[in-house]
C-alpha cells in the first residue's frame, strides 16, 4: 500500500534497563507516520487504533475478514 515499516535508528533504554525497538510505519507519499511501539506481530489491533492510522497515514487499510 505504499508505507514502509521501519525501525528508529539507535537504541532506546527503559527505565527498567530493557532495550526497546521502536517500529513506526511510514508514508514517503506524505512524509507522514505512525508510531507501532509496544506492538508485536502476534498482537490483535482494535478497529480505532487503525481508523487512527488511516487517518494519520491518508490512506485506507484494509481491515481483512473478521469470522475468527
Amino acid at each position: 500500500m505504499g508505507c514502509e515499516l521501519r525501525d528508529l535508528p539507535g537504541e532506546v533504554i527503559a527505565p527498567s534497563g530493557e532495550s526497546l525497538r521502536i517500529r513506526f510505519l511510514f508514508n514517503p507519499e506524505t512524509g507522514v507516520f505512525v508510531n507501532l511501539i509496544n506492538l508485536n506481530d502476534d498482537e490483535s489491533i482494535s478497529l480505532e487504533e487503525i481508523e487512527y492510522w488511516e487517518r494519520r497515514l491518508t490512506m485506507e487499510i484494509p481491515k481483512g475478514d473478521n469470522t475468527h
